[in-house]
């Protein structure tokens, strides 16, 4: 099959815009302490002591504290890999 030149420019003109059309970008999720308990299945206390003792990162807004989910996964994972010095 032979295509000649300004079909193959719109075949990928198509491919291209289809591609940015079903492209989503999720936007950053920031949890309240309540919310990564509930997700965690720990109680509001045992995540404020992660969040003093362990280092778990916080962004603070004012009075309100909010724990971004990517920070919170990233933390996980570290703290997977520490504990596998236990095994």
């Amino acid at each position: 099959m032979i295509i000649n030149e300004a079909e193959l420019k719109r075949l990928i003109r198509d491919a291209v815009y289809e591609a940015l059309t079903n492209y989503k970008v999720e936007p950053e999720s920031y949890l309240s302490i309540d919310e990564v308990s509930e997700l965690l299945g720990l109680g509001r206390s045992t995540v404020i002591r992660l969040i003093r003792e362990k280092g778990l990162p916080i962004l603070r807004i004012g009075a309100l504290i909010r724990i971004r989910r990517s920070s919170l996964e990233e933390w996980l994972e570290k703290q997977e890999s520490v504990s596998e010095v236990w095994k």
